[in-house]
């Protein structure tokens, strides 16, 4: 059992006695034999779909080359090519989310992370929609891909969720805190960090995976996760 808790998913314990240890390791068995089937269909599917996702796309970036609008080609170009960034995205969630994912750590200055973060949005006037405050640029131990992957959520909830449309990034002595401005969250933080939380109901709803993502980031990190509602904005920081 301690095995299996720890990642070992094809421990096979079934025994062939008759007392009640026989009986807990033989339930127990057939569980972990039906958990493992269920983990690897799981698996299977998400990549046949990213895979069948990804011939519509490269057929769409042949296309937009033919475009002969240059404005249109290269808005269509871009497009597709981060439609092509969000399937690989979607590959590395669930690495990290079912903690199959090797954390490659390296010393990075958070701006570059912010910039790196800012370049996977689809967004117009994106410069205007994000204003960021720069007390001092830190260096944090990180995985690049992952921080961003965690910037980028968050930076997507509060545009998507603000009455302004804007989001403010402060940088400060070890935080860095995305604040915008809109009604405060009805539930308590902790069950946005479950997956598929979302009220369906709302305008705004999406696949409520967004903040589950970051936390599964950031405990893969370490770092730590805090919210607060105040002046009529909502603040998210991210503590290193």
């Amino acid at each position: 059992i301690t095995r299996f808790g720890q990642g070992e998913l094809s421990i096979r314990c079934n025994s062939k006695g008759k007392d009640e240890i026989a009986d807990v390791a033989n339930e127990f068995d057939a569980a972990a034999t039906k958990i493992n089937l269920l983990l690897n269909s799981r698996q299977l599917f998400l990549r046949t779909v990213m895979h069948e996702l990804k011939t519509p796309v490269a057929k769409g970036r042949i296309v937009s080359e033919l475009i002969e609008d240059e404005k249109q080609k290269t808005r269509m170009a871009t497009i597709f090519g981060k439609l092509d960034f969000l399937i690989n995205d979607f590959a590395k969630v669930e690495q990290v989310v079912s903690q199959n994912y090797k954390i490659n750590l390296k010393e990075i200055n958070i701006s570059k992370i912010i910039e790196y973060s800012k370049s996977f949005l689809i967004l117009e006037d994106i410069d205007e929609k994000i204003v960021i405050d720069l007390e001092s640029d830190l260096e944090v131990n990180a995985d690049i891909e992952l921080l961003a992957m965690a910037f980028k959520n968050l930076i997507d909830n509060a545009l998507k969720y603000s009455t302004n449309t804007r989001v403010s990034i402060n940088i400060e002595d070890n935080y860095i805190s995305f604040s915008s401005r809109g009604e405060e969250l009805s539930k308590p933080i902790e069950e946005y960090f479950e997956p598929f939380h979302n009220d369906t109901s709302s305008k705004n709803h999406g696949m409520g995976l967004g903040l589950y993502i970051v936390k599964s980031i950031l405990d893969l990190h370490g770092f730590d996760f805090e919210y607060k509602y105040k002046l009529e904005k909502n603040e998210f920081k991210i503590i290193f």
